[in-house]
């Protein structure tokens, strides 16, 4: 009678044993496939495997769209077909593999940019007999844009609208309707090189900013009036301030000495042509004003001589 336990002992310890050999053997042949899948895809020849062929970037409808938003709003960068991912970003916590497949990956039609390329609003073109799935995947991107602080507005492919409209639509975008009516008449506003926002982000984060007092190229090789920018950057952000003076830059390819008109006759000084950078100390930002900063400027352009 002791025959049955001692077997049941034996036989529990194998079973165990036979299940942990076959998942073993499962483990194995599941990793030896995936390596074979992935030999043979790195095996592909890029260009015999998948050839390349151009195609347009913007369908007929969409160029419609481009064209009417740059007519628009002609003080602006507009841009098609760009990825999320590009203007996006989301923190590390989760996959970022997983983002790009769930909404990543999409692409916003077309993009209202300023000047420093910041993204103002996207423009979602619907169609009108769109797939549900199609709806989805558009519902949320604009969930995903809209959360990111982003304007969308969403235009009909059978329905687009007028210069007006459009103009009328961006008035929360830009600032008003005064604005707005600036861009429609074509104005010559002025562009900045760094929108205000960015500028704020770049001090807070400690970063060097370059600003040019003069707001344009000498027309005369003198050191023009310096304009006030500077003091609004230092209202909000009262940091020290550096003069910085460009000596032999005139007479160049980018002055204005060919009849009042930079980047006229190349090479007009030669294939070599130096252009020095002289460095002053540093103000602090109490003692900075248009003037002084002037001066500082003028007396490191003599000193250069």
């Amino acid at each position: 009678m002791e025959v049955l336990p001692s077997f049941a002992s034996f036989a529990l310890p194998a079973t165990v044993l036979l299940l942990l050999t076959l998942l073993g053997v499962r483990l194995r042949q599941r990793f030896s496939d995936r390596r074979e899948r992935r030999e043979k895809r790195d095996a592909l020849d890029t260009l015999a495997a998948w050839p390349p062929e151009a195609a347009r970037v913007l369908t007929v409808t969409e160029r419609q769209a481009y064209d009417l938003l740059k007519r628009s709003m002609p003080g602006y960068l507009v841009l098609g077909q760009v990825p999320i991912s590009r203007f996006i970003r989301v923190p590390a916590r989760h996959s970022y593999t997983e983002w790009l497949q769930r909404v990543g990956a999409l692409s916003a039609d077309l993009l209202l940019c300023d000047a420093g390329s910041r993204v103002l609003a996207v423009i979602d073109i619907r169609s009108p007999q769109e797939s549900e799935r199609s709806r989805r995947r558009h519902e949320r991107m604009t969930r995903v844009l809209r959360k990111a602080g982003i304007h969308v507005l969403t235009w009909r492919e059978d329905a687009l609208p007028t210069a007006s409209e459009v103009r009328h639509a961006m008035t929360a975008v830009v600032g008003g309707a005064a604005e707005v009516a600036k861009v429609a008449a074509g104005s010559s506003r002025p562009m900045l090189l760094i929108p205000v926002a960015d500028i704020s982000e770049v001090l807070a984060e400690g970063d060097l900013l370059a600003i040019f007092p003069e707001g344009g190229i000498t027309r005369d090789g003198t050191l023009g009036e310096f304009k006030g920018g500077v003091m609004k950057v230092l209202q909000t952000h009262p940091v020290p301030v550096i003069p910085m003076a460009l000596t032999n830059l005139w007479g160049s390819f980018f002055s204005r000495i060919e009849q009042g008109t930079a980047m006229r006759k190349p090479f007009r000084r030669g294939f070599y042509s130096p252009v020095g950078l002289e460095v002053g100390a540093a103000l602090p930002a109490s003692e900075v004003t248009p003037d002084a900063l002037r001066r500082r400027v003028q007396s490191l352009l003599a000193a250069a001589r």
